[in-house]
């Protein structure tokens, strides 16, 4: 995201390019909203090509980066956060809203469901919720037998299970 460039965005979407993602695969993420007002809002300076420029016009380094990002978060009230807390809430808020797995995978450009799973952490809260839910003040409980099978004796020395 920090080597994002004013030519890969445009009003509707915005383009990573192949060599500035892991996987090596370009990728389409589109905008709208909140997102589509704050690049709206980011200011464009001359002879710049990066959305997020640096000091030197060249793009943010990524120490400064997380370095500023850190900041801003204190000084919003949000204690330690780090640029990778963003994707994992932006993939808990898209499962909590019932977004499809491979869709929230292709945003996030992961391949394998145990790479999303690394960042599809589930809170205790939303584990306490989920219980409270299922066991509401219409919650009866209705236990299920094992089921084994029965032994029937077919003569005096033989038996054959059923």
């Amino acid at each position: 995201m920090i080597s994002l460039r004013w030519a890969d965005v445009d009003q509707a979407e915005i383009r990573f390019r192949a060599e500035n993602v892991k996987t090596k695969e370009a990728r389409v993420f589109p905008i709208v909203g909140p997102l589509a007002d704050l690049l709206k809002g980011q200011p464009r300076r001359i002879a710049c090509p990066f959305v997020f420029a640096g000091l030197r016009q060249t793009g943010v380094v990524a120490g400064s980066f997380e370095l500023a990002f850190r900041t801003a978060a204190r000084a919003a009230g949000l204690g330690y956060r780090t640029p990778h807390d963003l994707r994992r809430s932006f993939a808990r808020n898209m499962d909590r809203r019932g977004m499809r797995q491979s869709v929230i995978m292709a945003l996030m450009g992961h391949k394998t469901a145990s790479m999303f799973n690394r960042y599809r952490i589930v809170p205790e809260e939303e584990l306490r919720e989920s219980i409270e839910r299922a066991m509401g003040p219409d919650f009866v409980p209705k236990f299920v037998p094992t089921l084994r099978a029965a032994t029937v004796r077919s003569g005096p020395s033989r038996s054959r299970k059923v």
